[in-house]
């Protein structure tokens, strides 16, 4: 079936017959409407609202750059996101947004982040000590292991120094049962009016302001003790705005902080666990990855020894590729505009479907097999820039893409240097699509020290 605007449109009873499964896991049902309806498609989510789905890295190369200034995030993640998160740069919009982005992104800088890699070190290394006194014959909770890994990191590398272990937890729980609330507003809109009934809705607002509270403790004991360390507290309490010269009120402060805690340990927990996941299938890969890791930390690692993990960042981004972490995403129309051979209007959605987009044939050959070499300089230059959006694309890229990238391959090529990994054999692992891609399932592993063999 055609719309009246070209793109095939999905009978709203088709979406209402597929709403149970698409409920528990819509990327089954999105990718079957990708083979029968093509790359483009319009469909009623949740059998409500109607949004145009897209893999086509075209589309979205004109949604994300071409023409971004036609196009902003929905109200679901400036205003419902936003609810629980704050006015962050992941949520917030226009000008504000810019004014925002501006005063941050030189703490993103590569030579800002450089000095940021002794403090992800400082955690890497013990955890992975932690993770060798374990018995061998111990089924280890791998997913769990790297929540807890990046939430270290993201906060050690905020405020330089370690979080008690409980108040980790705590924190961690409550922004994973967060997301886990909206997910569900997301997918059911129709239901919004009995989760306020119900008191949902300010239970988990709740829950969002007693971490703001523990980060502001944070922030006022940084004032009455000030240091001189290179985190990305200090960058944030000594940025000024160019127009002003004003650092950020405490409220705009808080808000930044809560987005790096969420956006900085969820989205790589997950890579580094489908990561592990991947390379329990594909010694030959890990065996790659000791080899150009031998002898690499025991020098000091700068910008340019990290090039010397050339194939472990392959191997990272052949990961997300495969399981991205944001694996949706979405664009209002702000006016009327042409989109390819279509024609949107003002207040259309726009749905990349970046799962989708990861597995187009297009642009992928055998997409469900795992293949890092798909990240040489040379198949890079060959493939559709918009074809890989792990990081998202245009003015709206990702501020903490090097940030992530680097953490991911110093932890990859530490860990596999020192330790073993095997999957327990009876287990099997499914995609669970939240706000990021999970499994169904914690990662079970066992894990055990190497013997390194000295000639």
């Amino acid at each position: 079936m055609k719309s009246a605007k070209g793109f095939p449109i999905v009978p709203r009873s088709s979406a209402l017959k597929s709403l149970a499964k698409f409920v528990k896991n819509p990327i089954p049902t999105l990718m079957g409407f990708l083979k029968e309806h093509g790359d483009t498609f319009y469909m009623y989510v949740g059998g409500v609202q109607k949004g145009l789905i897209t893999t086509n890295a075209e589309v979205v190369k004109s949604v994300f750059q071409k023409q971004h200034r036609k196009f902003e995030k929905s109200k679901l993640q400036t205003e419902t996101v936003a609810k629980y998160t704050g006015k962050g740069l992941l949520t917030n919009t226009g000008e504000d947004w810019l004014r925002q982005r501006r005063l941050i992104q030189p703490g993103f800088h590569k030579e800002k982040i450089e000095k940021l890699m002794t403090l992800m070190m400082s955690v890497i290394q013990p955890f992975s000590e932690k993770l060798a006194a374990f018995p061998n014959d111990k089924k280890l909770n791998v997913s769990e292991l790297m929540f807890e890994l990046s939430f270290e990191i993201i906060t050690r590398t905020l405020i330089s120094r370690p979080i008690p272990e409980e108040e980790l937890k705590e924190m961690s729980q409550a922004i994973s049962d967060v997301q886990g609330f909206i997910v569900k507003q997301v997918r059911l809109p129709f239901l919004a009016p009995i989760f306020y009934l119900t008191g949902k809705v300010q239970k988990n607002v709740k829950r969002t302001q007693k971490i703001r509270k523990q980060l502001l403790a944070y922030v006022n004991e940084r004032r009455m003790h000030p240091t001189k360390d290179h985190d990305l507290l200090n960058m944030l309490l000594e940025s000024r705005y160019e127009d002003t010269g004003e650092p950020m009120t405490d409220e705009r402060l808080l808000d930044e902080m809560l987005i790096l805690f969420i956006a900085g340990h969820e989205t790589t927990a997950n890579a580094l666990a489908w990561t592990w996941y991947l390379l329990d299938q594909h010694p030959m890969a890990v065996d790659k990855i000791r080899e150009e890791a031998a002898g690499f930390f025991d020098e000091k690692i700068t910008l340019e020894s990290i090039r010397k993990l050339e194939y472990t960042g392959r191997v990272v981004n052949e990961s997300m590729r495969m399981y991205p972490p944001a694996w949706i995403t979405d664009r209002i129309a702000l006016e009327d505009t042409e989109l390819l051979s279509d024609h949107l209007k003002k207040g259309d959605t726009v749905l990349p479907f970046i799962y989708g987009l990861h597995r187009n044939p297009a642009y992928w050959p055998n997409p469900d097999i795992f293949d890092p070499d798909r990240f040489s300089p040379e198949a890079i230059a060959e493939r559709p820039k918009f074809a890989y959006l792990p990081f998202g694309a245009g003015p709206r890229f990702c501020i903490g893409n090097n940030f992530a990238l680097i953490e991911m391959q110093l932890t990859i090529a530490y860990l596999c240097s020192k330790l073993d990994f095997k999957k327990s054999d009876d287990q099997s692992i499914e995609i669970l699509p939240m706000v990021t891609l999970r499994m169904d399932r914690d990662l079970e592993m066992y894990c055990t020290p190497r013997v390194e063999i000295k000639n």
